[in-house]
């Protein structure tokens, strides 16, 4: 294999730890309510993620494994491509090739397949979701045998060890989740200078959920 295939290989791999990386912590920082909203609402994309949103452990899983793939193939390849290079420029003995070949390796998978992609990904979570939402949707049913494989591995080893399992419950919304959403909406209704007064009420409702009705109330014969 030529030099060329070797970093074109290289180079995907990076893309796909990338966006590995990024579809998880994108995931876990998304509006999670707002894509039910969409769902609902009838939209295709948002009905993929909603699936997802069933069982989020597994979709952590398979993020992460297919991470994991995509940096073993990384290192392999790497490998071949620095061996001749290091052993080049005298860098000979074992041990320095596999401290050289650590450093280089592990600086270039930091900044271009964790930090860069988390960053961006976390600031568009919503949008990097639906934008992705087909390719992660069959590439998490792609792993889905391998994932229900290591679930039950590691949970027959918290049985094991801790006598209970890993639960994978949907995601539960509360009233935290309301109103980070309403307020969202209404950060893009007064751009345009225009937010239904019906939203405003229940939101400020939202606000004063811990203050009972009689604590607001004049007695009728303290009227004037």
């Amino acid at each position: 294999m030529d030099l060329y295939s070797l970093l074109g290989i290289i180079l995907l791999t990076i893309l796909l730890s990338a966006f590995f990386s990024g579809m998880e912590i994108a995931f876990i920082s998304s509006n999670t309510f707002k894509i039910e909203v969409e769902s609902s609402q009838g939209d295709f994309r948002s009905r993929l993620l909603s699936r997802l949103l069933q069982k989020p452990s597994r979709f952590i899983a398979a993020m992460l494994i297919g991470n994991n793939m995509a940096l073993v193939l990384y290192g392999i390849f790497m490998a071949r491509v620095l061996d001749p290079f290091l052993m080049s420029i005298g860098v000979s003995s074992a041990s320095g090739l596999m401290l050289v070949q650590t450093i280089i390796s592990t600086l270039i998978i930091l900044l271009f397949a964790e930090f860069l992609p988390k960053a961006i990904f976390s600031a568009r979570s919503h949008g990097a979701l639906k934008t992705f939402s087909i390719p992660v949707f069959l590439l998490y049913y792609l792993l889905y045998p391998l994932i229900s494989f290591m679930m039950f591995l590691s949970n027959g080893i918290l049985k094991l060890v801790f006598g209970g399992s890993a639960a994978d419950e949907a995601i539960q919304f509360g009233r935290q989740d309301l109103d980070i959403y309403l307020k969202e909406h209404a950060s893009a209704d007064e751009e345009a200078a225009q937010m239904e007064s019906e939203v405003q009420i229940f939101q400020n409702a939202l606000e004063f959920a811990n203050l009972k009705v009689r604590e607001c109330m004049i007695p009728r014969t303290e009227l004037v």
